[in-house]
């Protein structure tokens, strides 16, 4: 139950916080919103309270059980070794999961900026900024389910819950933050960046008082000077490159105004055509579009997704203006088997050569060779240019990706 009331409080404290700033925004700009938000703020710290009453049940007996323990360890140093290892090893639970998203804590940031500035299309920046999100959550998740030992002392117990509360703080907070990007992608609103950049402020708040906490705990275990610099070290190096990138990124979303269009010259029915007239090898002779359901619910673009089979996808991006497709790409999800791989590698020089009229087939046939080995590498994405024409590719946690797009200047 304790973890139950943990998160109780930690959604009910986060969100609370958010909905008074947004309502404290709101009053300021008299948008008439101020009054609804005070009130979701109330209703979230009214949850946040059950979750310190719940938590706060269990104190006495935590406490009676800790001045036991106490007391067998003044008698017994074995056990206060013991009970520091115990403790270190709940904290290398810790590390180990924070060591698992940690090359993705900084990726967030650089596609957000290269989205503004058009280096990134909405495809490529929605896929990255979805799974970044899902690891976040997965993240502060598994946190959340390490288990502190009850029969440790009580200060080395609320060291490590504190540890505990502040880790899955900062990555709910992210996840959050990825979240009301993923609606900017969408929507383009200002106000979605707004509540992205009040959670990345609150998860930098979280992640400093983690360091001040990691401090105390380390000291307490007795880790080496040495060691406790090191373990540290980490979380300033986060800290650092948190305010460096959110500032970078702020000034990015603000100043850039330049609207960069994409465009293949070419509708989906135009490509559906060309795509399916290609000559192609008798084991891939049912590789075809049987027909294009073009989506147009979503506000800034219309999409389309057409399967060549189960784990191969060909999904497009079309402009509303022309009804031409701005970006086009070739998916293998990560559950498929080897003839999915074979279909994938055998449409990429069909797609190109669908999309792409006057490239000359020595350079398709570099651009194929460069891609193929990014593709099935440890590389997470490369960009290859030919002229207006960008040839991307991405390998994220569910699919490696093979895209096309072409500027307007």
């Amino acid at each position: 139950m304790d973890e139950l009331y943990v998160l109780l409080f930690l959604i009910g404290m986060i969100v609370a916080i958010t909905y008074l700033a947004m309502a404290t925004f709101a009053f300021k700009k008299r948008s008439g919103k101020a009054k609804k938000r005070y009130i979701m703020s109330g209703v979230f710290a009214i949850i946040s309270v059950i979750g310190v009453y719940g938590l706060s049940q269990d104190l006495p007996d935590q406490q009676s059980a800790a001045q036991n323990a106490e007391t067998v360890v003044e008698d017994d140093p074995s056990l206060i070794e013991e009970n520091n290892k115990a403790a270190i090893a709940v904290d290398d639970q810790f590390q180990k999961i924070i060591e698992g998203i940690t090359p993705y804590e900084l990726q967030s940031l650089y596609v957000i900026s290269h989205f503004k500035e058009g280096k990134i299309d909405h495809l490529s920046a929605y896929e990255n900024i979805r799974d970044i999100k899902d690891r976040y959550t997965a993240t502060y998740l598994a946190i959340n389910k390490v288990s502190i030992p009850k029969d440790l002392p009580a200060d080395l117990i609320s060291d490590l819950q504190k540890i505990k509360s502040g880790i899955a703080a900062n990555y709910f907070t992210r996840s959050e933050a990825m979240n009301h990007f993923l609606d900017y992608i969408d929507t383009q609103k200002s106000s979605d960046v707004d509540k992205m950049n009040l959670q990345l402020e609150l998860s930098m708040s979280f992640v400093k008082q983690l360091n001040q906490n990691s401090a105390i705990f380390y000291s307490k275990v007795g880790l080496p000077e040495i060691q406790i610099k090191e373990q540290t070290a980490k979380i300033d190096e986060i800290i650092q490159n948190y305010n460096e990138s959110d500032k970078e990124q702020n000034t990015k979303i603000k100043t850039s105004n330049r609207e960069i269009i994409y465009s293949l010259d070419i509708t989906p029915e135009q490509f559906q055509k060309k795509f399916n007239s290609l000559p192609r090898e008798k084991e891939f002779e049912n590789t075809t579009i049987e027909s294009i359901t073009v989506d147009t619910t979503a506000a800034t673009f219309n999409s389309f997704q057409e399967p060549l089979s189960y784990n191969v996808d060909i999904t497009g991006t079309v402009n509303k203006s022309d009804d031409t497709i701005a970006f086009i790409q070739v998916a293998l999800k990560n559950e498929g088997n080897d003839r999915d791989e074979e279909i994938f590698r055998n449409t990429i020089p069909l797609l190109i050569s669908s999309t792409v009229p006057s490239i000359s087939d020595k350079r398709k046939g570099e651009i194929i060779s460069k891609a193929v080995d990014n593709l099935f590498s440890d590389i997470r994405g490369i960009q290859i240019f030919e002229g207006d024409y960008r040839f991307s590719t991405e390998n994220t946690a569910f699919a490696s990706i093979f895209r096309i797009s072409k500027e307007l200047n």
